[in-house]
């Protein structure tokens, strides 16, 4: 049988880490079977440049420093195990110059139409447009992150875009980078409608995306100062990290387990530090649950760590040495307690037995700690899959209006999701 870990304090050397990643290599940060799919949409392209600087000589344009974030994001996001889409993968219009808007006119209203499609065709469950500002007052400075309230689920675009941008101030932080921030924006506020790839049909949007969107600027071209900036590589790593760590955090792990597949193992440590004594060692082939994607130390630049559970501990792994498993399959309903055991709380009185996950867009409800974003997500139920409800409460109110939450069973794990994402009626 296979050997279990220790659990007592075992010292090991940063170098035996570095030894294990590079061991482990690329080839198994692999996208997850199942994972969500995110798409990222590099702004601009041949036919639409874009915003454009020239610095010490060099032409910055916006549509050549979108694309190198956009393939940076997806990369780290594919070694964190989602799977990913860009919309476009070179210069060429998305679109292959033709009329997809049924307007009988080629222009550009195609070009991001295409964009869309593509988003909704692959599935995603986000969409991310990376781009970089321009204006005419050269003054402006600073990250702006812009998203869509004039949609179903527009609390979801206002969360995606607040963790898009606050993941981009940490990573610019730690470069140096410090500015006071544009923030977080409605669409609306730049005037002349919704933003193509963020609002809902109609009028110049032919068809809208299905998932919850966010349009980044990362620094403005027509300031002097940010256009330096972006001649730095590490900025151009940093909007990238922003952008993957702020998706990340707004869809939780791509997977709820996982295995050890580091050659010599790996540390379980009480947090993503290499100074910290291990907890345990973990033998290769050690099953984990995942409960999210943190950063902490780098090994040979890479600093994504997961923090994990295992065996009733919780701790944290270096993520290369960790390998995402395909997402477990819906549980089935909660069996009914043996004779002899005491029966279970019903739900309070006037509430349903069981509620049905809506379809939200084809977004997963998830069962949170507490009833607020802010709790830990413990699990994603799928739509029409029915839920045991235990009881009700009074919570954050996501949009804004609608607070009530429900207490509910999946399996063995209790939780709570915002009511409007069951339907109780569904489930009696």
């Amino acid at each position: 049988m296979p050997r279990r870990p220790l659990l007592v304090p075992l010292l090991a050397g940063v170098v035996a880490a570095g030894a294990a990643f590079a061991a482990v290599g690329r080839a198994q940060a692999a996208p997850v079977p199942g994972a969500p799919v995110v798409a990222i949409d590099p702004g601009h392209d041949s036919q639409d440049v874009g915003a454009s600087a020239s610095v010490g000589g060099a032409r910055l344009v916006e549509k050549d420093l979108t694309l190198a974030v956009a393939r940076q994001t997806a990369d780290l996001l594919q070694q964190a195990g989602y799977r990913v889409v860009l919309t476009r993968q070179d210069d060429a219009p998305p679109n292959g110059s033709h009329d997809v808007t049924g307007d009988r006119r080629v222009d550009l209203a195609d070009d991001l139409q295409a964009r869309i499609d593509r988003a909704n065709a692959d599935g995603a469950a986000v969409l991310l447009s990376i781009h970089f500002n321009g204006s005419k007052d050269a003054r402006f400075r600073g990250t702006e992150v812009y998203f869509s309230p004039d949609r179903p689920f527009a609390g979801e675009n206002q969360r995606l875009a607040e963790a898009v941008f606050a993941a981009v101030q940490a990573r610019l932080r730690e470069v140096g980078v410090r500015l006071d921030p544009r923030g977080v924006q409605p669409d609306k506020a730049l005037g002349g409608g919704p933003l193509y790839l963020l609002g809902p049909a109609g009028g110049r949007i032919a068809r809208a995306s299905r998932m919850p969107g966010a349009l980044v600027e990362g620094l403005y071209l027509s300031n002097a100062d940010d256009a330096r900036l972006l001649t730095d590589p590490r900025v151009l790593q940093a909007l990238a990290h922003g952008c993957a760590d702020g998706v990340a955090e707004y869809l939780g792990p791509p997977a709820r387990q996982a295995v050890v597949t580091g050659p010599a193992g790996a540390n379980l440590r009480p947090s993503p530090l290499l100074t910290t004594r291990p907890l345990a060692v973990l033998p290769r082939g050690t099953p984990l649950e995942l409960a999210e994607l943190a950063y902490g130390d780098a090994v040979r630049g890479l600093s994504n760590w997961w923090r994990v559970d295992w065996d009733g501990h919780a701790g944290f792994v270096f993520a290369p040495l960790v390998t995402p498993t395909a997402p477990a399959a819906p549980a089935p309903p909660a069996s009914p307690p043996p004779a002899q055991a005491p029966p279970a709380a019903g739900p309070a009185p006037g509430l349903p037995e069981r509620a049905t996950v809506r379809d939200d867009d084809g977004l997963p409800a998830r069962l949170r700690g507490a009833p607020s974003r802010q709790a830990p997500i413990l699990v994603r139920a799928r739509p029409n899959e029915q839920l045991e409800v235990l009881g009700t409460t009074t919570g954050e109110a996501v949009d804004g209006r609608q607070a009530t939450w429900l207490k509910v069973r999946r399996g063995n794990t209790i939780g709570w999701v915002w009511s409007p994402l069951l339907d109780a009626a569904q489930g009696g």
